[in-house]
Parts: C-alpha cells; sequence; structure tokens
C-alpha cells in the first residue's frame, strides 16, 4: 500500500487502518527476516559486550531496534553507556540525557554481563522494536514528518518536563516544529532550552491524548 502524494497529516490520522497493514509487510520483508535471524544466530557467539561492539552486524541490528543507528561508529561511547548502572543516578547513561541509551541500557543489563542480551526475551524485544522502527521509516519514507509524530504520540505520557524532550531528539523535533522554534535554539544551555519550551507548552497536559494530538497535528500542519 504506496502513499506516495499522501500527506503526513493525512496518514498520521489514518494509522489506526495503515499500521497492522504495513507491519505486516515489514515482518514478510526479507531483509528483516535475514536481520533477526541473524541477529538469533550470531548472539549465541557472543562472551562479552567487546563481542557484541566488534560484530558491526549485530551491533547494527541491535542499535536500530533502539533508534540509535546512527551512533555506530561511537563504540567507545557504547560500551560506557552499556556497562553503566541505570539504577545509579550517577551513571553516565543517566548523565548522558538520551532516553534511546538509557533505554537500551534497561533492556540490555549489560553491566551485569551478557546473559539478556542472549536471551530469548530479549530476542522477541529486538524483533517487535525493529518491526516499529521499519514500520516508521516505511512511512516516513512516503510522508515526511510521519515518524517522528508516531514516535511523540507513543512517548507524550511519559514527558513531565523540558528535558524529557530535550533528551530525545526526535521529541525535540517534534516539540519545535510544533511551537515554531528554530533548530538554533540548540545552542543554548540545555537549562534556556527548558523555560523556552515551557513558555510553548503545557507540561501538565502530555497525560491528555486530545493535547498531545493537537501538538503533533500542529507539527504536521
Amino acid at each position: 500500500m504506496a502513499l506516495t502524494g499522501i500527506s503526513a497529516l493525512a496518514v498520521y490520522k489514518g494509522l489506526d487502518r495503515l499500521e497492522p497493514i504495513r507491519k505486516e509487510l515489514v515482518a514478510r520483508d526479507p531483509s528483516f527476516k535475514n536481520d533477526i535471524a541473524n541477529f538469533k544466530t550470531r548472539v549465541k557467539e557472543v562472551e562479552d559486550v567487546d563481542d557484541l561492539l566488534d560484530d558491526y552486524r549485530l551491533l547494527s541490528t541491535v542499535l536500530e531496534a533502539y533508534g540509535l543507528e546512527s551512533e555506530i561508529n561511537k563504540r567507545g561511547f557504547i560500551k560506557e553507556i552499556l556497562i553503566s548502572d541505570p539504577t545509579d543516578p550517577e551513571s553516565l547513561v543517566n548523565r548522558a540525557n538520551d532516553n534511546r541509551y538509557r533505554d537500551l541500557a534497561v533492556d540490555l543489563r549489560a553491566y551485569a554481563g551478557v546473559n539478556t542480551l542472549k536471551s530469548s526475551d530479549f530476542a522477541a524485544k529486538v524483533e517487535s522494536r525493529l518491526t516499529q522502527i521499519r514500520f516508521e521509516k516505511s512511512l516516513d519514507a512516503e510522508s515526511p514528518g510521519i515518524r517522528q509524530a508516531i514516535r511523540f504520540q507513543q512517548e507524550a505520557a511519559n514527558i513531565k518536563s523540558p528535558f524529557d524532550i530535550l533528551g530525545n531528539p526526535i521529541l525535540r523535533d517534534v516539540a519545535l516544529g510544533a511551537t515554531g522554534l528554530p533548530l538554533e535554539i540548540v545552542y543554548q544551555t540545555v537549562e534556556a532550552q527548558g523555560r523556552t519550551l515551557e513558555k510553548r507548552l503545557d507540561f501538565e497536559k502530555f497525560q491528555d491524548p486530545k493535547y498531545v494530538d493537537r501538538v503533533i497535528q500542529q507539527y504536521l500542519i
């Protein structure tokens, strides 16, 4: 089901109908099936975090599942993030202010070894997340902006402060677009960015789907 020529706003409004159809197409895609099969085979050989980092394809699959595919060349930083303890407020993963990395660190528990990485539960999580990511990418390739809109909708209920937005590039892009703020705001201090967003968005309303919907539609217009 091609969506060429359909606006991102129209696609967003029709997501309930489109999602199951497009996810089924992703699941049947030979490239997707090959990546998942490769992950399940090669992860069995991993003995430590370095083995994961040294296997480019394996690492690529894991990172893509968490929206971090562009970080593939930051192996030193990735290692430090993965082996840091997400339960420690002072650990690198919490100081990095990037929820994508934190989600990966929490799910992988690499600070405690690689047993979680090699588990069937983690494999299922990678497959589910990768399906979602590629579904979003397939829509975004035809209707730019829809991927950001979907991610914002999914994560909005967890937004409690400006820093929850600023720590996630996708949430930040939607917030800036919806409020008409320029991308150059990122050159300000995090505190200054936060104060600016507080003037444009009502952070007490992100639990309200209708408010979230208005923000997203403003972004897509």
